[in-house]
Parts: C-alpha cells; structure tokens; sequence
C-alpha cells in the first residue's frame, strides 16, 4: 500500500505511529506478554533498553519509511535511532483484560438531549 502525503507533518504523523507500532511489537513476545495489566498508570515511564538506533530492524525499517516516504533517510533514521522502548506504552496499547458492558441509559442521559437532537435534525436537513 502506498501514501502520499501533502505536507512533511503528515509524514511526521506517520513515522510517529511507527515508532509506536516498532516499540509495541519490540517487547509484544515471552512472558512479559502474558502479566495482567495493572489498573494504575505510571505518568513517570522511562525508557528502558537501548537506543533503537542499534537495532538493526529498525534501522531496515527506517531505511525502508525514508523510501516510501520520500524522506531523508539519515534524518529517519535519526529520530527513530533515538527512541527507546518504553514498557508503559506496550501495557497501554494491550487490549482491556476485562470486558465492559455498556450500559445503554447512562449513554442516552449524558449524550442524547433536546439540544443534540435538534443539532442533529439540522445537520440532516
């Protein structure tokens, strides 16, 4: 699949979600895989391991985004070299361990009111 982008933010946009997909995946796999994700969040996560930029995968990858992308490779590389794996991160992309049920009145009393309704009504006309 290939994209095109009309300006070097939406370029950005998309090596930023790579970089996140890169660290999700560098530490998806053994039994860390397996801990139960713990309810608190740590807002003061600090990046664990290594630099990516002695990665050789991510390294092809870089090079492989500055390709597709029409990027400078040296600068791909750059800011990808210069992530680190951050464990917070993996545990918030991790699906929920349980499961939420919706609960249908809560929704409709926060979210459908005369105003949204009427809102709606123009938006349609």
């Amino acid at each position: 699949m290939r994209f095109s982008f009309t300006s070097p933010v939406s370029a950005v946009k998309t090596l930023l979600i790579a970089l996140i997909f890169i660290a999700v995946q560098a530490g998806s796999t053994g039994a860390a895989a397996q801990k139960p994700v713990r309810k608190m969040v740590s807002t003061t996560s600090q990046p664990t391991g290594d630099a990516y930029s002695t990665r050789e995968d991510a390294m092809l990858f870089a090079d492989d985004v500055a390709e597709r992308r029409n990027l400078d490779r040296e600068w791909v590389r750059q800011a990808i070299g210069q992530s680190h794996f951050i464990p917070t991160v993996q545990r918030l992309m991790r699906p929920a361990t349980t499961t939420f049920v919706k609960n249908w009145r809560v929704y409709r009393s926060r979210f459908i009111d005369p105003v949204r309704i009427q809102a709606g009504v123009r938006f349609w006309r």
